[in-house]
């Protein structure tokens, strides 16, 4: 089903991201919260919570299984795993309660936590891979022989009769054929990652990034990511003596978003099989008196260097309150960040099990391309530059960043390959009201105005 991610004001967004930057597993290892969207159709709110609370209680199970398993084995069950969430997610729900919830404009969201049982859960995920047995044949009993009731004639007495002469011929030498052992599927090791993230923090004015020139420079987004990747059993690929070469070294000195033939280069020559590149932000939001609000953004793909295939890309969003500037934006920083690792992770997992194919499965492409736009201060214009944007059938999904004044950033999951294919489509629709000019567009990145008509 196609989630959208719209609100209406900063004030809503705001409310909304507080609902869904917790979702974890609970410290008693039990219980688990877990977050549910669905969209609103025909006004009908209650249905749409009612199924809110149903992804809830499924996510919630799948985040329990995930506990169960290692990430090879997570990736290779990953469609059992979620037939099982999705179907039978009562059979392992406990308890469950509602700890908040948004339902305004289009979408219902909803906080749960969950009582999780786990031994049913086990039992389930154990079953995967299982080799089915024959069943054994029914045991018959043996049945007694009965003496005949009347006495049989006499046998002859051959004991005097010459034996027949029976030529024995000698058997064949037949040597039986050995078969060899069957040898065990073993699933491919999870592969070597570098990252290349660049950080935008409260404390610094600009991005920070190793490839800068500071291969020991600390980024936040980055160390989150090694961290729970490591946890996965992947390999992380060290950095700290920089780029090899020289002339590519200076070239995207100044490149904080890193593209990806780039980022395949540097991958390529640290030995990695898998590069992350991305950026994370943090800036300050309005928030209730005497405290302060901060909003992290979390933007990374995925790329394997073997063939320069893109397997996998995230955008994730976490809010914070605290009356610490500096602790405050470190906790949205590291939420998102952590979100981004986790869906990363099922990614590169379940693309690893699959081998490479020399001519790859056509099939249409997924990105986040991030969209500026300028000229929203219009709101009637914004709203429906948004409306008629998620309704294209090639639109997955649409999130807003970010919204300051008359500019706004939006993140875009578009079916349709690039920047540029995205660029195309835009160009070709009548928003009615108003046009949309186009005035850049660079990889994953559209920059475009909005025009009020005359």
């Amino acid at each position: 089903m196609k989630h959208h991610f719209i609100t209406k004001t900063i004030r809503l967004a705001c409310l909304l991201f507080l609902l869904l930057s917790g979702i974890s597993l609970a410290e008693d290892g039990k219980t688990v919260k877990s977050a549910g969207t669905s969209p609103i159709y025909n006004n009908n709110i209650a249905k749409a919570r009612e199924e809110a609370i149903s992804y809830a209680l499924a996510a919630a199970v799948n985040i329990k299984a995930s506990e169960f398993l290692s990430g090879q084995d997570f990736a290779r069950n990953f469609q059992k795993i979620n037939e099982i969430s999705y179907s039978r997610a009562k059979d392992f729900i406990e308890t469950y309660k509602v700890i908040a919830e948004s339902c305004a404009g289009k979408t219902c969201q909803v906080m749960m936590e969950s009582g999780i049982a786990a031994e049913p859960l086990k039992q389930a995920i154990s079953a995967f891979g299982k080799i089915e047995t024959k069943p054994e044949p029914p045991n018959v009993a043996a049945v007694p022989i009965k003496k005949p009731d009347t006495p049989s004639e006499p046998l002859p007495d051959i004991r005097n009769e010459p034996l027949p002469d029976i030529k024995h011929e000698p058997l064949p030498d037949i040597q039986p054929v050995p078969k060899p052992p069957a040898e065990p599927i073993q699933p491919k090791a999870l592969p070597k990652i570098l990252l290349l993230m660049a950080e935008q923090n409260i404390e610094n004015a600009y991005p920070q990034y190793w490839w800068r020139g500071s291969p020991q420079v600390s980024v936040l987004s980055e160390k989150i990511i090694s961290e729970r990747m490591t946890k996965k059993g992947f390999a992380i690929a060290d950095h700290a003596g920089g780029i090899p070469d020289g002339s590519l070294r200076i070239f995207v000195i100044y490149q904080a978003d890193i593209d990806n033939n780039d980022a395949l280069k540097i991958g390529r020559m640290l030995q990695a099989e898998v590069v992350i590149a991305g950026k994370s932000m943090v800036y300050t939001v309005p928030g209730s008196p005497g405290e302060q609000s901060f909003s992290a953004t979390t933007t990374a793909r995925a790329i394997r260097t073997d063939t320069g295939e893109q397997i996998g890309s995230t955008l994730q969003t976490a809010l914070t309150v605290n009356k610490d500037e500096s602790k405050g934006s470190k906790d949205a920083l590291e939420k998102s960040a952590h979100l981004a690792s986790e869906e990363l992770a099922a990614h590169i997992s379940m693309a690893w099990q699959t081998p490479a194919l020399s001519k790859p499965e056509i099939r249409p492409v997924t990105e986040w391309i991030e969209l500026s736009v300028s000229g929203s201060s219009n709101i009637g214009n914004f709203i429906r530059f948004r409306k008629v944007l998620s309704e294209m059938p090639a639109v997955r999904e649409l999130k807003v960043i970010e919204s300051r004044g008359g500019e706004a950033k939006l993140g875009v999951s578009f079916e349709g390959g690039n920047a540029q294919s995205l660029a195309d489509v835009i160009k070709q629709t009548d928003f009615q009201l108003f046009g949309v000019a186009i005035r850049q567009v660079a990889e994953n990145r559209i920059r475009l105005e909005l025009l009020p008509k005359p």
